[in-house]
């Protein structure tokens, strides 16, 4: 463990964090990233597939990290129907491209956040912590 992940620490639960990206890259490294701040991941390489898995174990699912541009379909569809399934999932949409209106009209769709990639270990685990900690807020 290096000392940037020490200073992430391990996650309070055992929480499943749902990873759907369409770059093998980018989807190991935040497997790798997840895993090691002590979250289950599962992982999508579209938006097909995020949706695939849900239905599959969706009742495990804490919490989703979607692109925004996959292939088969896109992270704006994919988050429109993992909302049907789960009103109050969250959902942190993250993107190299700043979509200014797509996150906005998201957001007020019910998005988690926005995270712009790339970004850094302690970002990604930041934002998912913090997205988790505000759900639980608002359900308890």
């Amino acid at each position: 463990m290096t000392p940037r992940d020490q200073a992430i620490g391990p996650a309070s639960s055992r929480d499943v964090v749902l990873v759907g990206d369409g770059e093998d890259m980018v989807r190991g490294v935040a497997r790798v990233i997840l895993e090691r701040s002590g979250y289950e991941v599962l992982q999508a390489r579209d938006g097909v597939e995020a949706i695939e898995v849900f239905e599959a174990v969706g009742d495990r699912v804490s919490i989703v990290l979607l692109d925004l541009t996959m292939p088969r379909m896109s992270g704006r569809r994919a988050f429109a129907e993992l909302r049907a399934r789960r009103p109050g999932l969250p959902i942190i949409l993250s993107s190299g491209y700043v979509e200014n209106d797509v996150v906005t009209e998201l957001l007020a769709a019910g998005l988690a956040d926005f995270l712009p990639k790339p970004y850094v270990p302690a970002e990604l685990i930041g934002q998912v912590r913090a997205v988790l900690a505000e759900h639980a807020e608002s359900e308890g």
